[in-house]
């Protein structure tokens, strides 16, 4: 992956989250005939807050986008988050990070 950490201000919608799912050496995950979730929630255990499509913007490159929706962002905290990708012919599964770890969102109060 790319990405390890992400910032944003609370009820902050952009920018959008840009990713590119690679494996440990570099290698990026081919997205062609796949579909790609992203979730994130606040500790290990605990339920989603966010579990939606995201967009593939480059199949051959694992590059993908998801936009954040209303709610999403609403929460001030650390935020574990993953991209799970499905192979739609075999139904098989395969999440990004791959090595154990999560991305690190962060999402700190704003002003006002």
């Amino acid at each position: 992956m790319t990405l390890t950490r992400f910032y944003l201000k609370q009820h902050d919608r952009l920018p959008s989250l840009v990713a590119t799912l690679q494996y440990a050496d570099g290698t990026p995950k081919d997205l062609t005939g796949c579909t790609v979730k992203f979730l994130m929630r606040r500790t290990r255990g605990a339920l989603a807050k966010v579990d939606a499509a995201a967009v593939v913007t480059d199949a051959t490159t694992g590059a993908v986008r998801y936009d954040w929706a209303s709610g999403d962002t609403d929460t001030v905290g650390r935020w574990q988050a993953e991209f799970e990708v499905k192979e739609t012919a075999s139904g098989k599964l395969e999440t990004f990070p791959n090595d154990q770890s999560y991305l690190t969102m962060v999402i700190s109060d704003d002003v006002a």
